[in-house]
């Protein structure tokens, strides 16, 4: 990832409260076809590989 895309997913990650509370993922975009996920973890591990390249591991899981 860029910085740009890994703060965006360290803010959701921070707004989500780690494994707390749930947020919608989509990979279209559209709403109508998003899922109600959660993250497995309550860590993040961020790691960076080059200048401004960021490797992130994450795993999520719809909740049903």
């Amino acid at each position: 990832l860029d910085e740009t895309n890994k703060d965006y997913l360290v803010a959701l990650f921070n707004f989500a409260k780690g494994q707390k509370n749930s947020f919608h993922y989509t990979e279209t975009g559209n709403f109508a076809n998003s899922f109600e996920v959660r993250f497995v973890n309550n860590k993040l591990p961020v790691s960076e590989t080059a200048y401004n390249v960021y490797r992130v591991e994450i795993n999520i899981e719809e909740q049903l």
